[in-house]
């Protein structure tokens, strides 16, 4: 069977395509591989950052891997982190900014990823802290996480908690959300609630607040629908933060860029 002389060239042309392909989306987990080495022998963050930042760096630049970028913007938050304590507000939203870019990226290429959207509202928590300017914008990507990994125990556990924290500050559509949202997970995930009290325990330094809501749910999968009186709690970088595995005055502008389109 002859081959044209079109087939002849366009042949070769693919299986080079597909070889470099390859190759990058190779040098992409060579490098991936070699930050989770790097980051397991790391002392701290700060100490090791402009290593790690530069395998992931590399490791994007080849691949592009939604998952890639994810790490990047998380390596971003924690340096947030360590500046929001030990540092500079700017150098804080500095590394917000980065963060909020890879993640955006991240939640782009992968619509599906819950965690990334998470994290997206961790930075948000963070810009301008302690005032929590963009709350409702973090609360609103949470939300979306949980819609898109309803049963995810790490995420139902986090995400109550934070609202727990600034419950009188909740409108009555979003108390009924959180007492839903509760009623759920309890039936999702047998350590649900043994692990938000634990939370509750060390980082409120109380139970009964929780206790009340978790009556409350129970009642409202009862069908009633009450609203125990709960104080808030301050917001604290330890308390909020948690990452899976691992906020401003009037006139405020909102950090810049493109968001993730939540619901298409």
């Amino acid at each position: 069977m002859k081959i044209s002389g079109a087939k002849r060239f366009v042949l070769p042309v693919l299986l080079a395509l597909l070889l470099f392909l390859a190759a990058r989306d190779y040098l992409g987990y060579h490098y991936y591989y070699g930050f989770q080495e790097e980051i397991g022998r790391a002392k701290s963050i700060e100490s090791s950052f402009l290593r790690l930042e530069s395998l992931l760096e590399k490791a994007v630049r080849f691949s592009g891997n939604p998952l890639f970028r994810k790490e990047l913007g998380r390596l971003y938050f924690e340096r947030a982190l360590g500046e929001n304590q030990f540092g500079s507000p700017e150098r804080r939203d500095h590394f917000l900014d980065l963060s909020r870019e890879s993640l955006v990226r991240a939640a782009n290429g992968n619509p599906l990823d819950a965690f990334a959207l998470y994290d997206l509202g961790r930075v948000y928590l963070l810009y301008n802290y302690p005032l929590l300017t963009y709350l409702d914008k973090a609360k609103a990507y949470f939300r979306r996480a949980l819609e898109l990994n309803p049963a995810d125990e790490f995420l139902n556990v986090n995400i109550v908690f934070i609202y727990l924290t600034q419950w009188e500050f909740l409108s009555g559509e979003e108390k009924d959300y959180v007492l839903g949202r509760i009623s759920e997970a309890k039936a999702a995930c047998p350590d649900f609630v043994p692990k938000l009290r634990k939370r509750c325990r060390e980082e409120l330094g109380d139970e009964a607040k929780l206790e009340a809501v978790l009556d409350a749910a129970g009642e409202a999968a009862a069908g009633r629908r009450p609203h125990p009186g709960l104080s808030s709690a301050p917001f604290t970088p330890a308390s909020l933060f948690r990452g899976p595995g691992s906020a401003g005055g009037p006139g405020l502008e909102e950090p810049g860029g493109a968001d993730v389109a939540l619901w298409k």
